[in-house]
């Protein structure tokens, strides 16, 4: 009945999937907890930093059972490369996770997602269309005050393509002929502001 603190297991997430755990300890279990802490999730590996990018479904369909039970995930993973933080950004996003990067000893703060800037209504009409695509990709988007720049990763977090978008401009033609078929990541950076999407090659 104390509630000057929070309880907030940190990893070992499938505790709730004992043998032993029944229904009703399981829903003791979440009624007993504020949150639970989740580590290296999207970008598991021996590295102390920037491994490669493997989401460890296993453990994101067991935290989704928290989720279900309005428990909220804090997500860190311990990334300096640009590109691997985009995509956990993207992919914490779509999850709903609190999301944070930064050194793997802790010793300091760091300038990651909860830190970074804000994705707003600027970019609300980024479109990219066809999506999937075969060839070329028109992006439509709104005009902001200054430049934008435009940044495409592959699934691995490799930058496949970067111009920059001149002042004014709200819609451009790319030829993405050249690229392997699969999933992709579109991230137009303005002054202040930031936004993915999602695209997929045929």
């Amino acid at each position: 009945g104390n509630n000057n603190f929070v309880l907030m297991p940190q990893n070992g997430e499938d505790v709730i999937r004992g043998a032993h755990v029944n229904t009703a300890l399981k829903n003791q279990f979440f009624s007993a907890i504020n949150g639970v802490g989740i580590e290296d999730i999207f970008f598991p590996g021996s590295n102390a930093m920037d491994n490669a990018y493997a989401p460890d479904t296993f453990r994101l369909n067991t935290l989704n059972q928290f989720q279900q039970n309005q428990i909220p995930i804090y997500s860190i993973e311990y990334l300096s490369n640009a590109a691997k933080i985009l995509q956990y950004k993207t992919d914490a996003g779509a999850y709903n996770f609190r999301a944070y990067t930064c050194t793997r000893n802790l010793d300091q703060l760091c300038n990651g997602i909860a830190l970074g800037i804000n994705e707003t209504e600027n970019f609300s009409a980024f479109k990219i269309f066809p999506n999937p695509f075969s060839g070329q990709i028109t992006i439509q988007f709104n005009a902001t005050s200054g430049a934008q720049q435009l940044q495409i990763f592959s699934s691995i977090g490799e930058k496949v393509l970067q111009q920059e978008i001149p002042e004014g401009v709200q819609s451009t033609a790319i030829n993405l002929e050249s690229l392997c078929a699969g999933l992709y990541f579109a991230a137009l950076n303005g002054k202040e502001n930031f936004k993915t999407i999602k695209i997929v090659k045929e």
